[in-house]
């Protein structure tokens, strides 16, 4: 409804949207029709902040990184469950995106809420998952959780003890999710690049910075271009794994 009331907007410069890519790039495949444009429906003004992710598994699953679970799913394909905050969440897209080029296949098990998930994953119920690092942080320091890897191409600020996938063996993966700010179609350029200098020295204050990174996320300011570019390849991307692994919405 956000992205939608953003995209009807007038385009003053004086409505402006934060807008995820769980609504422009997951949600918006997963409905017959959207009711808004996800990728030439706004105007890109600067990503805010990426939210990172982490494979984690619980400790009697046995597996210390992301090669060992690729070799205990192989060894019984098919057999190993993984959960999700629901089907077609980012949490199973990722896992989807991860198994199908590994030629690896484990049983999806959805719910409806990533915390109910990551629960049942810290209590056994479940052995694996895809989760946003903020919400699994506090269990992979308690020792409840393993870290199994972190799918990016450097360590996570917030888990620097934990290998990247390539390190662990699984290399060309990478997976994250953001949130950036958009203004409605038709924004004059002038208004966009005012925005846009405006978003990139608000996050690079410090103050602003750290908040950020306390809650999970991780600032990344960018060109209006940029963002068009990770806007437009992102809903490719899901689209196609929605296709392919004959995602549909419950």
């Amino acid at each position: 409804l956000g992205a939608e009331r953003v995209s009807r907007a007038a385009p003053d410069g004086y409505f402006i949207g934060g807008i995820s890519d769980s609504v422009l790039n997951f949600a918006a495949n997963l409905v017959e029709k959207a009711n808004f444009d996800s990728v030439g429906g706004f105007e890109p003004i600067s990503l805010v902040a990426n939210v990172s992710w982490v494979l984690v598994a619980n400790p009697a699953l046995g597996a210390k990184s992301i090669g060992d679970l690729m070799a205990l799913a192989r060894a019984k394909p098919g057999m190993l469950d993984y959960a999700s905050a629901g089907t077609g969440s980012p949490h199973h897209i990722a896992m989807e995106m991860l198994t199908r080029p590994q030629r690896v296949t484990m049983k999806h098990i959805p719910y409806k809420g990533a915390s109910q998930s990551l629960i049942d994953v810290v209590s056994g119920q479940v052995p694996v998952m895809f989760s946003a690092t903020s919400v699994a942080l506090p269990f992979i320091k308690q020792g409840k959780l393993i870290a199994l890897g972190v799918p990016t191409e450097k360590r996570s600020p917030l888990l620097p003890e934990v290998p990247t996938f390539a390190e662990g063996g699984v290399a060309g993966f990478n997976f994250a999710t953001w949130v950036a700010m958009y203004a409605p179609k038709g924004t004059p350029a002038l208004i966009v690049n005012r925005l846009n200098a405006e978003a990139r020295k608000a996050l690079e204050d410090p103050a602003v910075r750290e908040k950020l990174l306390s809650m999970g996320l991780e600032p990344a300011p960018t060109t209006p271009a940029q963002l068009a570019k990770m806007t437009a390849d992102g809903h490719a991307a899901v689209k196609k794994i929605i296709k392919d692994a004959g995602i549909k919405a419950e």
